[in-house]
């Protein structure tokens, strides 16, 4: 459920972190919120717009990733990542390829 998933984000901050995979790269997740909502499976990206954030279908509602972390750059909230990045809507999010 969404609750959960933004329950284990706020768990993990600061340290050791919440992970998911996209595309084969890893993104740090810091801060997350849940909203009702559905429409695709869970992982999936239903969207992605710098002024609504990263919206991930979960198995109750979704969450909607507001900050964030690629591998190896700096923590950028989702409207400043998505200015930088390419987020395909459909993707799973944890698939390695």
């Amino acid at each position: 459920p969404a609750r959960a998933i933004y329950n284990h984000v706020r768990g993990m901050d600061p340290w050791p972190g919440a992970y998911t995979v996209y595309e084969g790269r890893t993104w740090k997740v810091w801060r997350v919120r849940p909203e009702p909502g559905s429409g695709g499976r869970p992982g999936e990206i239903v969207e992605a717009a710098p002024e609504r954030g990263i919206r991930v279908q979960a198995g109750d509602g979704t969450v909607v990733i507001t900050d964030l972390q690629p591998a190896g750059g700096r923590r950028l909230s989702a409207a400043e990542f998505l200015r930088g990045y390419r987020v395909r809507v459909g993707t799973i999010l944890g698939d390695e390829g």
